[in-house]
């Protein structure tokens, strides 16, 4: 199945994920279908980091899952959602949305994908696991999709949210949050998670959700999936309000002019990552995300004192 994809040249290793886990995980169990996604991921690594790869580090084939520590911190926000009706921006191969699943079972995931071919094999992924019925992967730029969602006049889709997943270009977080707030598509109480908030970053996106009055946002520091060593942060955050609400609480502060030099480094090394997959090594990584974590804390948007994965808001 895996081979006869029309764009599995371009997407080989999602290709070979698929191959994996039809072929060593039982159809309609999801937690073995997660396994061998976990699994393909850690083999994927260079020698010296586990995996079955090449013994240079960068020879490995990173797999950009919210696996490891994030299943966690995922877990914790599908408990807290004050309703079923979730929204993930960034389906990628379907493994977040199966894991959202699984702590909801009475979930109906809506979960955005840009990339066709990758939607395809999500879509695949999330068959084999018997949860089509209750997880949507939908083909659409989020800048296009989201503009049509909510409970406003004038939106095609009429829907709103108890809980959103962000797991696309972290660049995108803060604009897509406006977007679903000005459509009213978020629900009293909802639930917003984000990944990758530290590497490469999300700096425009963490200023708002901390210091702005509406979000009660925690910073979870954890290790990131599959790279050793390397630390990364998930946000979590519950809606307390609406930012035209009488009692949101404070207003959002000005940034401060860093943050605009924050926001091109991470979008600086988060293009270099996706022109050139390996091109930015494991120990570059590292020295990025500890400059990255130095700059974020010195601003106050990071984790508080033991903010670890299991915590909640």
């Amino acid at each position: 199945v895996a081979a006869s994809l029309p764009c599995a040249g371009e997407h080989e290793k999602e290709a070979q994920l698929l191959a994996h886990v039809l072929s060593s995980s039982p159809p309609g169990d999801v937690t073995a279908v997660c396994e061998a996604i976990e699994s393909f991921g850690i083999g994927g690594l260079s020698r010296p980091f586990g995996g079955a790869g090449g013994f240079a580090p960068s020879a490995g084939r990173w797999l950009k899952v919210a696996g490891g520590e994030k299943t966690a911190v995922l877990g914790a926000a599908a408990r807290l959602a004050p309703g079923p009706r979730f929204l993930e921006v960034g389906a990628y191969c379907g493994y977040s949305a199966l894991r959202l699943a699984l702590v909801r079972p009475d979930a109906r995931i809506l979960s955005l994908e840009a990339d066709p071919c990758v939607a395809v094999i999500a879509r695949c992924v999330v068959a084999h696991a018997g949860l089509s019925h209750q997880i949507d992967v939908r083909i659409g730029h989020s800048e296009d999709v989201l503009p049509k969602m909510g409970r406003s006049a004038g939106c095609k889709i009429q829907d709103s949210f108890d809980l959103v997943f962000f797991d696309q270009r972290g660049s995108r977080y803060e604009a897509d949050l406006d977007v679903l707030e000005e459509n009213m598509a978020l629900n009293d109480g909802a639930v917003l998670v984000a990944d990758n908030v530290l590497k490469p970053g999300a700096p425009n996106f963490l200023w708002r959700v901390i210091r702005g009055g509406h979000f009660e946002t925690r910073v979870v520091s954890l290790e990131e999936y599959a790279m050793p060593g390397v630390e990364d942060w998930m946000s979590l955050s519950v809606r307390r309000g609406h930012p035209d609400d009488g009692d949101a609480g404070r207003a959002l502060p000005p940034p401060p002019p860093e943050l605009r030099r924050l926001e091109w480094e991470a979008d600086r090394i988060r293009g270099r990552a996706e022109r050139s997959p390996g091109g930015v090594g494991f120990a570059e990584w590292a020295a990025f995300v500890a400059r990255m974590r130095e700059a974020l804390m010195k601003l106050g948007l990071g984790p508080g004192p033991g903010a670890g994965p299991s915590g909640e808001p």
